[in-house]
């Protein structure tokens, strides 16, 4: 049976041999302690290569480093100062800025993998295009690697089991949306079969496209998609636009009527405050008839931060951390980002994979040591520590800032089951009086639409894709 030990933290009195603590001591359970003797101060530093960019793309705003920093600074602190992980190892990221192009991602890869300083693992990026090549290189090089804003249906396509053996994503996905969306519009039976193009997923679930229609972001094209959709009799528009043209496709849709108790939009959940607000001044609608035309749409969007009070691994709650964060983030240099938890939490999957990977070893009778076991001059050796790290990740079980992380539910790896949807972190939130209001489950059950009543039981869906190439 392996010792434990419990790390406390608190008043502590010791009378001979009595010891008395206070009542309010917080105590965790480290496994293995004994096992790991370091000399504080001389810690084995353990290198992570991070992809973060100082350039943001426009499907993944608020990612850049500058707002992301304080959240690193943050995990990396609790990680390094925790008295149960990573004991006598420090974890230490190497970053390498892929300005968001794929020359840039990969020049940044290949720098990393020929330093001196061998890598654990690729933590990063936000940008598709650069993810998209660093994925299918990591595998060959036998490195994992951990994306905390990747969300693009690719990395989770028939074909990306084998494209992207070794990527893995904290963020909700597309197809977790996608799933979310379509318990949506089962809730009200807004579902219409007939021979129209359909993912598999909608098919499996009775959900059929009247028409799909992309546009670019050009004025007369948007107006030419709306009026496509009008001539579809359009009742329900699934919107899948960056924010920089929402404002726009609304601005048209008053143009055309495409709004009120008759229509259902349901677009992204767009994190920015106040989006609605920016740049109106080169809209060709005024704020008033904006506003007219979002009145009541739907959106989705996954969460930020949890708002239980469940206290994680550091021992903070997501509260507290995500007031942490928002102290160490100040304008203009940094600005508040909806991946900032998924940040966190992604470092602490990498440290907790860690420390689960070099206990295993231990016990085994084998020390980890970075300089030599990560060597990539012995290709067997450094695919036995790939499959061994993927193992680990793949059995974790923790309680995160986001969402609980669990190895089933929380990661997207490949081919994801469905049973993985239903426990990702999502919210649906209606636009109303020019604010959001979160809608509960429960809540939902007492919305109140009106809908032409002969289209009660299927109404025709459309959906609607900006083409941004």
């Amino acid at each position: 049976m392996a010792c434990e030990r419990y790390v406390c933290k608190g008043v502590l009195l010791v009378f001979a041999t009595v010891i008395v603590t206070t009542l309010d001591v917080l105590c965790q359970k480290c496994n293995h302690w004994h096992r790991r003797p370091f000399t504080p101060g001389k810690e084995i530093p353990l290198y992570i290569g991070a992809m973060f960019s100082s350039v943001e793309e426009s499907t993944h705003i608020g990612a850049v480093e500058s707002n992301l920093r304080p959240a690193i600074d943050i995990a990396l602190a609790d990680i390094n100062n925790h008295p149960c992980v990573l004991r006598g190892y420090n974890l230490t990221l190497i970053n390498k800025d892929t300005q968001c192009k794929p020359s840039m991602g990969m020049k940044s890869f290949f720098d990393m993998m020929n330093e001196e300083r061998k890598k654990l693992a690729i933590f990063g990026g936000a940008c598709t295009r650069t993810n998209e090549l660093v994925a299918m290189a990591a595998n060959f090089w036998h490195k994992v690697q951990l994306s905390y804003a990747e969300n693009h249906p690719m990395f989770s396509s028939r074909d990306s089991k084998d494209m992207y053996q070794t990527f893995y994503r904290i963020v909700p996905g597309h197809r977790d949306q996608l799933q979310a969306r379509i318990r949506f519009l089962h809730h009200f039976n807004w579902t219409k079969h007939m021979e129209a193009f359909t993912t598999a997923i909608e098919r499996k679930h009775g959900v059929a496209i009247l028409a799909t229609h992309g546009f670019s972001s050009t004025k007369m094209n948007i107006r030419e998609g709306l009026k496509h959709l009008k001539a579809k009799d359009a009742r329900i528009i699934i919107g899948e636009f960056n924010v920089s043209l929402a404002a726009a496709v609304f601005c048209e849709a008053y143009s055309q009527k495409l709004y009120g108790p008759e229509y259902v939009w349901i677009i992204p959940g767009y994190h920015q405050d106040y989006w609605w607000l920016s740049k109106t001044d080169q809209l060709p609608c005024s704020r008033f008839q904006l506003r007219k035309a979002l009145e009541g749409h739907f959106a989705l969007r996954f969460t930020v931060i949890r708002s239980d009070t469940t206290r994680v691994w550091s021992d903070k709650t997501a509260a507290q951390y995500d007031a942490e964060y928002r102290a160490k983030c100040k304008p203009p240099h940094c600005q508040y980002s909806k991946y900032h938890g998924y940040v966190y939490d992604g470092l602490w999957t990498i440290a907790q994979a860690a420390e689960n990977l070099i206990t295993t070893m231990m016990m085994r009778g084998k020390h980890f040591n970075p300089e030599q076991d990560l060597l990539d001059s012995d290709r067997d050796v450094m695919g036995a520590w790939k499959l061994a790290l993927m193992e680990a990740i793949d059995s974790l079980e923790f309680e995160g800032v986001t969402v609980k992380v669990l190895e089933k539910y929380a990661f997207t790896k490949t081919n994801v089951s469905d049973e993985f949807e239903s426990y990702a972190s999502k919210v649906i939130i209606q636009f109303s009086y020019q604010l959001y209001a979160i809608i509960s489950f429960q809540q939902m059950f007492q919305i109140n639409l009106t809908l032409p009543s002969e289209n009660t039981t299927g109404q025709k869906i459309v959906s609607l894709c900006l083409d941004n190439e």
